[in-house]
This record gives C-alpha cells, sequence and structure tokens, in this order.
C-alpha cells in the first residue's frame, strides 16, 4: 500500500521512468545502499508503469530493501509508515547531490535576528549536507519553540520534516462533527507542556525548569504527507485505535493560514494518494487508494 502511493507521487515517478536517476545516483555515500535501492525501486517503477501485466509482485525490490533494513525481512506485519519513510530516507541517500563527506554544520537559533533570515540560514546549512530529488518533493521545514514557565524567555529554531504526524483531536474539541485535517494540524501546533521528566535547561534562569514547546509550520513542500495518529494509550496493553473519518479537500486543499514563512510562494494541495490500515494495534492489513494521473480517476 505504501509503495502504490509512493508510485503515484508522479514527478518522483516520472524522475525514475524517464532516467534522470542516473545521473544523479551516488554509490559512495555511506549513508545509502550503494545505488542499489534505487536501482531496484526504478525497476520496479518500470514494472508497474510500464510493464504489460496487470499485477506485480515486488520480491526482488523486497529482498534488496530487507539487505539492508533487516527489519523488513520475512512476512510479519510492519507499520506502512515505516516502511515508506525508510525507502524515502534510502533514495535519497543514495541521490544525495553532495559528493564526499557531509559538512558539520551547527544549530543554528533565532536569537535576536530576523526569523525569515535565521530560517534561510538553517535550511541553506541543511541543504549543504542533503539535497536530493526526495528533498526537492517531500521536505519542508518547521519551527518550534521552547517557552520557561518560569521566565518566559523563549528558544526557537528552525528543522526539516519529511512528513507530518498529526494527532486526532477529541470530538467534543470539533464540536461533535468529524475531525478535518486542519483540525488535526491546529492540534499538532497547540501548544504542549512538556512533562516533569523533560525539564529544560533555561539560558535566563541558568537551572533545568518545567517548558511548554510549539511546532509551528514555516516552509512548505511541494508534497505533503501526513500520518494521523491513530492509536493512543500510555502502554502497549492499553492502546486504542481511533476510527474516526478525518475530513479533507480532494482538491486546492490552502494552508497558508498555518505557515510563518511569508517570501515563500504557498502551494495549495490535491489529494492522490491514501494509506488506509484495517484492524488493530495487534494486526490488520493495509490498502491503498490513488488517483490516476491520465484519468484523475481513484
Amino acid at each position: 500500500a505504501a509503495l502504490q502511493c509512493l508510485s503515484h507521487t508522479y514527478s518522483l515517478t516520472d524522475y525514475f521512468l524517464q532516467g534522470e536517476w542516473q545521473a544523479e545516483i551516488n554509490t559512495a555515500n555511506p549513508h545509502g545502499s550503494g545505488g542499489e535501492l534505487a536501482k531496484e525501486y526504478s525497476h520496479l517503477l518500470r514494472q508497474l508503469w510500464l510493464g504489460q501485466r496487470d499485477s506485480v509482485q515486488p520480491t526482488a525490490f523486497k529482498r534488496v530493501l530487507s539487505k539492508f533494513a533487516p527489519q523488513f525481512e520475512g512476512y510479519a506485519q510492519h507499520d506502512a509508515q515505516e516502511l515508506a519513510i525508510f525507502l524515502l530516507d534510502g533514495l535519497h541517500e543514495d541521490l544525495n547531490r553532495l559528493l564526499g563527506k557531509k559538512p558539520y554544520v551547527e544549530d543554528v537559533e533565532v536569537g535576536d535576528r530576523p526569523e525569515e533570515e535565521v530560517a534561510a540560514e538553517a535550511w541553506g546549512n541543511y541543504l549543504l549536507r542533503d539535497r536530493s530529488i526526495v528533498v526537492d518533493t517531500f521536505q519542508g521545514q518547521l519551527k518550534s519553540t521552547v517557552r520557561c514557565r518560569e521566565c518566559s524567555f523563549a528558544s526557537s529554531k528552525f528543522d526539516p520534516f519529511m512528513y507530518l504526524s498529526l494527532p486526532l483531536p477529541h470530538v467534543d474539541q470539533c464540536g461533535g462533527l468529524p475531525p478535518t485535517l486542519q483540525r488535526c494540524l491546529q492540534e499538532f501546533m497547540s501548544e504542549e507542556q512538556l512533562s516533569t521528566e523533560n525539564l529544560w535547561r533555561c539560558p535566563r534562569c541558568n537551572d533545568f525548569r518545567a517548558a511548554t514547546k510549539q511546532f509551528r509550520l514555516w516552509k512548505l513542500p511541494s508534497h505533503l504527507m501526513v500520518h494521523l495518529k491513530r492509536f493512543s494509550g500510555h502502554h502497549v496493553g492499553n492502546y486504542r485505535k481511533r476510527t474516526d473519518m478525518v475530513a479533507t479537500p480532494l482538491e486546492e486543499l490552502d494552508l497558508s493560514q498555518y505557515v510563518g514563512d511569508s517570501t515563500q510562494q504557498l502551494p495549495t494541495y490535491d489529494l492522490y494518494a491514501v494509506c488506509n490500515h484495517m484492524g488493530s494495534l495487534a494486526g490488520g492489513h493495509y490498502t491503498a487508494s490513488a488517483r490516476h494521473c491520465r484519468d484523475g480517476e481513484w
């Protein structure tokens, strides 16, 4: 199901089908697979989109994937999100345009400088180490702010993200209506109190203090990948799955009100693939629904 969703990311799929990846393969990257994962994924896409069969069994792809990620060996159940992220990370390293050793870069904090300046510097530093078709397609930037509850001193920094893992709000928070994707995003960006076991060292107080943390979208990617956190609980034994339907428009999803970077030309999003989980934490299976690029049909 995860492979079906990724294969319907047409800009990425065309990149492989047109052979553009061959000019960017980075077999010397010690963080990659020597190019094996990218080569096998390209072969799989050619079978799916250019082959003559109605269905494809990705046996060779699974064998290469398991070689570099032994957790996917055998036929045990795995999280589709875990597979998708590992694959994208692997493709990124195989296709990283940086040749040679990655340079060391330090985290950049806002301090007294304008946020736009610091965010641009942090993004530029990130691209010094990581730049690929995967970054171009899926990666954006988050602003995270930690605030001391004693003196209100705040420290912010900017980090890249590949996907958003969004909590589901309680139904009573939505007026009894099904939650929307925008409401899930608001819940993700709401201020969170850090636990007493996770005290923050406040530079102003020069001591460990109780604090709050808050995320904000800063830079949006061209393709936004969202994971809905449907399992909740404090211990594995009492985890339960939320089965609420989450409403989202099929076309023209506008997230501009949630984005901090005023200099970015913001994209709107059309839904093109959904990975569905059937079952519980103990077991189940995944299905995929995707919109075809030629006729727009699901």
